[in-house]
């Protein structure tokens, strides 16, 4: 917690983890509650062990080698806080962005001369991206959309003839979002880096990873292991200097010109808010289908340039990634095939339960280890009164849920001598496992209970009775679709097999809109001898291609299908496979499939 850090309290710390038969630790770097807010720098205990100083380095390497010397393993959160990827290395050009617009109103049918004012920016950081000329109608025809972004100089001067009518001049730019990596450490300044820039991911990595091996040296891949990227609590992020390009090329359109669409006002819909725009371009449809293609790219880039490449260069170092993906403007399904360990979060109190997502995409790639930040408390329950005993239930109920990893929330560093009692603590967060415990000594028998069972779990593996595209179904494995078109995807013996070697009956569809490129691909497995399950496909979501799109989508639904109500017509062959559009009961009985027996 801070800078309260301690040689003797790391050795009484790591020891008394061995004692009880804890495995090893992840170091966190989080805010401390002793510092008064009023004078955060003053009457520090250890005043010279800041955040990456000579000595912090000196407490971690320390650290590292008491854990050796004791057979444990330690890594670390990736940044400072719990929360995201970033650090004092990120400058606001590197941070996470967001696009940000003024509205200049402009009467047509004459010159109009004058400064179009500049989004308001954050950290002193602001790039123009488009200046467009809308006619102030709704809806909106895109093509009458007037492009002025040459017209306007570098101060946002503007000279354009303004055809007949009214138009709203909307100057579009993004900015820093301002996200800060949290709780740091008092004298931290940091900014959560550009998750959907691959060179400013690359960046942040490296300046986590290259310091550690210069430090630990050896010791990285070995007795330091891993690096941790917690709950995703950095906010939204909708921009990044490469997005119009990557746009182009995943959907093949400019996304410019369907920017007014972000000028939205919040609504409640069963008490969530979201986000729907003003005005319409196009259609109704249409407009869904750019929001559909926005959020699209921004969770591929998120995946791509900062989930996979952080994994890879992790791997390059030795170490290996624990990932919680969920949270954020990504896909949690893909977000968890990633990690070495993927992780989830549940609480005390509760049934254990860590998102349907999770585990399914973790069993789908064969991951032996599903993990959880465990046992997580609130304040009204946690304030040294819990106990084994109450513990239990909770813990029992992320092993029914999949998990067979506890990482237990939380252990604080005491950093002070043995008459300070309870000493450290996570502010008001958290179930207390440290070594000053109440019940630190009997409470040894409750961690070889969960060291007894996670042994046996591990050497277990989950059943998935069938395989889910895009979401999680009950006793099913799932697989995001970017797994269906670039992964290994295969059909053996009308079992559809995996890249991890996992076998399946069949695949279960939700929903009947599909992108003609996963139309095509399920034609071919089907070709080939799947099965599928779902309803059948009516139409794209993506605006790319469109309305071609759903023309291709419809026809191979129809082939795979029949041009029947999908709703009374419960199978159709199409080469070896079949295709079913009844309920999963009517499958089983249709088939004559029954789920493979479980193990007692």
């Amino acid at each position: 917690m801070g800078s309260n850090i301690s040689k003797e309290g790391i050795t009484k710390d790591l020891e008394a983890m061995k004692a009880s038969g804890i495995g090893g630790a992840t170091i966190f770097n989080l805010t401390s509650a002793v510092m008064a807010s009023e004078a955060p720098t003053k009457n520090l205990p250890f005043p010279d062990i800041t955040y990456r100083s000579p000595k912090w380095w000196e407490m971690v390497k320390f650290a590292t080698s008491e854990a050796q010397r004791l057979g444990l393993e330690v890594g670390m959160h990736n940044c400072v806080g719990y929360s995201a990827t970033g650090g004092p290395w990120v400058t606001p050009e590197l941070s996470m962005q967001r696009v940000v617009f003024t509205i200049t109103p402009v009467n047509g049918g004459s010159s109009f001369s004058g400064v179009l004012p500049q989004p308001k920016a954050k950290g002193d950081f602001y790039r123009d991206i488009a200046v467009l000329a809308v006619p102030d109608t709704n809806p909106v025809d895109p093509k009458a959309i007037v492009d002025l972004s040459k017209q306007m100089v570098k101060d946002g001067q503007l000279a354009w003839n303004a055809p007949a009518g009214r138009w709203n001049i909307y100057r579009f730019g993004h900015t820093s979002t301002g996200s800060i990596p949290r709780p740091a450490p008092e004298d931290v300044k940091a900014l959560e880096v550009d998750k959907m820039s691959a060179s400013a991911s690359k960046f942040h990595y490296e300046q986590v990873i290259n310091p550690l091996r210069e430090h630990l040296g050896a010791a990285v891949g070995k007795t330091f292991r891993h690096l941790t990227l917690d709950s995703y609590e950095a906010g939204p992020q909708n921009w990044t200097p490469a997005f119009r390009e990557e746009f182009l090329k995943r959907k093949g359109y400019d996304p410019v010109p369907w920017l007014p669409l972000l000028n939205a006002t919040t609504v409640v819909e069963n008490n969530k808010k979201r986000e729907v725009p003003k005005l319409t371009l196009g259609s109704p449809e249409q407009s869904a289908r750019f929001i559909w293609d926005f959020n699209d790219v921004i969770a591929q880039l998120y995946q791509q340039n900062n989930f996979e490449q952080g994994a890879r260069i992790m791997h390059e170092a030795g170490l290996m990634m624990q990932f919680e993906a969920y949270g954020g403007p990504f896909d949690t399904l893909a977000g968890s095939t990633v990690s070495d360990i993927p992780m989830g979060e549940f609480w005390t109190n509760g049934i254990g339960a860590i998102g349907a997502t999770i585990v399914p995409a973790a069993r789908a790639v064969d991951r032996k280890v599903v993990a959880a930040e465990a046992l997580t408390g609130k304040p009204s329950v946690s304030k040294f009164s819990e106990d084994p005993a109450f513990l239990k239930t909770t813990g029992d109920g992320g092993y029914s849920n999949g998990v067979n990893r506890l990482v237990l929330h939380h252990w604080v560093h005491q950093p002070f001598g043995d008459d300070f009692k309870p000493g450290m603590g996570m502010g008001w967060w958290g179930t207390h496992f440290g070594r000053n415990q109440t019940w630190a000594e009997p409470g040894k028998a409750y961690f070889k209970y969960l060291a007894r069972t996670q042994s046996l779990l591990q050497r277990g593996q989950g059943v998935g009775d069938f395989l889910t595209l895009d979401h999680a179904g009950t006793d099913a494995d799932a697989i995001p679709r970017s797994a269906l078109l670039q992964g290994d995807v295969r059909v053996e013996n009308g079992q559809l097999v995996l890249p991890s070697g996992r076998r399946y009956a069949f695949l279960v569809l939700t929903g009947d809109a599909m992108l003609p490129e996963v139309a095509r691909k399920l034609k071919e497995l089907v070709s080939q001898g799947a099965i599928i399950a779902g309803r059948k496909p009516t139409h794209s979501p993506s605006l790319s291609g469109y309305p071609a799109c759903d023309d291709e989508v419809r026809k191979i639904g129809e082939e795979l299908w029949g041009d029947a109500d999908g709703r009374s017509k419960l199978e159709k062959s199409v080469g070896a496979g079949n295709v079913f559009a009844g309920s999963l009961s009517q499958l089983m009985e249709k088939t004559g499939l029954t789920p493979p027996a479980r193990p007692f």
